[in-house]
């Protein structure tokens, strides 16, 4: 029973500084180069920090490039 619960217990640990480790993306999409989006986006990476990595993707107007 001790050993079970030392078990459980080091998992529960181990799940915890492992979450923890994992980088943290975010991903954004913009739909045009609207100056009230780019404001809101600055503004939301200030806010994030250095902690998380935001990727910025602008598709081009056309249907393939919205599919993918």
């Amino acid at each position: 029973m001790k050993r079970n619960i030392l078990i459980i217990t080091v998992a529960l640990i181990l799940m915890v500084f492992t979450q923890s480790a994992f980088a943290k993306t975010v991903g954004v999409i913009m739909t045009a180069d609207i100056g009230y989006y780019e404001d809101i986006h600055k503004a939301f990476t200030d806010d994030m920090g250095k902690d998380v990595e935001i990727v910025l993707q602008k598709p081009t107007a056309d249907p393939m490039s919205w599919t993918t």
